[in-house]
Parts: C-alpha cells; sequence; structure tokens
C-alpha cells in the first residue's frame, strides 16, 4: 500500500466514526436528560423547604408546574392568595427548563402547585381539593422521545423529605 492510500482509508474511516458517534452521543444524552432533571427538581425542592422554614408568618414557598410538556416551573416565596388566604406569592426565586424533558401523567399537573409550609410539610391541592398530607407523591419526568427512560423523585408531603428512583 501507498502512502497515499493509507491516508483514503483512514479519511474514510473517519468520516464513518464521525457519522456512528455523534447519534450515539445524543441518545446517551437524551436518555439521561429525565434523571438530570429529577436531581435538579430534588434540589430545588430542597431550596423551597429551606425558604419556607427560614421565613416568617405567612411566608412559605410555593413550586408552579408552567407546562408539562416540556417541563417548565417557577419557584417563589410565599403562597398564592387562591389558596392561602391572607398571604401572597412573593419573589421569583429560580425558574427551571427542560426542553427534552415532560411530566408523566399522574404527576403535579400544569395547573399543580407545591406549596411548602414553615414546618416542612408540602400541600398540594388537585382541583378544588387539598390532597392527604399523610402521602407520597411521585413525580415522574419522562425523557423526550424515549418514554423508557424516566426517572422519579418521590416526595412526602408530611415530612418534605425527597428520594430520587
Amino acid at each position: 500500500m501507498t502512502l497515499l492510500e493509507s491516508m483514503v482509508v483512514l479519511a474514510l474511516f473517519g468520516i464513518l466514526l464521525t457519522m456512528a458517534i455523534p447519534p450515539t452521543l445524543r441518545d446517551y444524552a437524551r436518555s439521561r436528560s429525565a434523571r438530570d432533571a429529577s436531581a435538579r427538581v430534588a434540589q430545588d425542592i430542597a431550596l423551597l423547604e429551606r425558604v419556607a422554614q427560614d421565613g416568617g408568618a405567612h411566608a412559605g414557598a410555593t413550586l408552579i408546574i408552567t407546562s408539562p410538556q416540556p417541563l417548565n416551573y417557577a419557584c417563589y416565596r410565599g403562597r398564592p392568595a387562591a389558596d392561602a388566604p391572607g398571604w401572597r406569592l412573593g419573589d421569583l426565586i429560580v425558574q427551571r427548563s427542560f426542553p427534552d424533558v415532560s411530566l408523566a401523567a399522574g404527576s403535579v399537573g400544569q395547573a399543580g402547585a407545591l406549596l411548602f409550609a414553615r414546618n416542612g410539610s408540602v400541600q398540594v391541592k388537585e382541583g378544588d381539593v387539598w390532597v392527604d398530607q399523610h402521602q407520597t407523591l411521585t413525580i415522574t419526568l419522562v425523557s423526550g422521545d424515549q418514554p423508557a427512560a424516566s426517572a422519579n423523585v418521590d416526595l412526602n408531603l408530611f415530612t418534605g423529605g425527597v428520594i430520587l428512583r
């Protein structure tokens, strides 16, 4: 083989390699997106619990889901007056957007909000009814085009404890 032939073979091999690697990396990144988003959601829940516990009377904190697909939410000091008369929604703490992740059906819905109290508990309202606090709420996040790639955040409504699964 001449040097020219070797260079052509290496160039073709390089082209084939660059065509094979990006889809693999893209698939890996998509499969990890739900797991990464669930870790961020758990961190934000822990942050809101600290904000609620460090605030004064009628302070609290709120996580409002603005879009389930793709997942978008905002975290605020305080609580909405519609859900807690005498209270008010305060400053924006953090706003998140996950373009490749959606909220699975059965989790806190689009109109859902998590209300964090000073005592460490969390309240959730489904329609006009408050959910029983003696249970664990599971928030399931799904990678956009890979429904099998999902991750869960379990939130104990009574204690505020968070577990990633």
